[in-house]
């Protein structure tokens, strides 16, 4: 018999909408699933939500939720994790457009000369 299933997804705005990139190389971060299967039994399912509709899940349940993943670190992050880096870093990890600075003009340079005649 296969595991009923629980999709698990935290703040789909920030992880469908948004760009993100890697803390340590700067590559633009994939999205990707993960799953486990936890039996409602198991020491392990207080960390899960077995709740459906007005009843409970009994048994094996798959849970699968997304997570960033950086295909050259070969990293994996969470998406609590990601944001947390993200808020200490501030907006360091976000990638910096690409912009054609207007050159600046130089200051002309005052005359200090006296022209009075005494």
């Amino acid at each position: 018999m296969s595991p009923g299933r629980v999709y698990m997804d935290e703040d789909v705005i920030y992880t469908k909408f948004k760009k993100h990139y890697c803390p340590g190389c700067e590559t633009r971060l994939q999205l990707i699933k993960v799953s486990k299967v936890v039996n409602s039994k198991s020491p392990e399912a207080r960390n899960y939500n077995f709740s459906c509709g007005d009843g409970f899940l009994v048994g094996n349940v798959k849970f699968i939720w997304k997570e960033f993943y950086c295909p050259v670190c070969d990293r994996q992050f969470s998406v609590k994790k990601l944001k947390r880096i993200e808020r200490e870093m501030g907006t360091m990890w976000i990638k910096p457009k690409k912009s054609k600075e207007t050159p600046r003009r130089k200051k002309k340079k005052q005359d200090t000369t006296d022209t009075h005649d005494v």
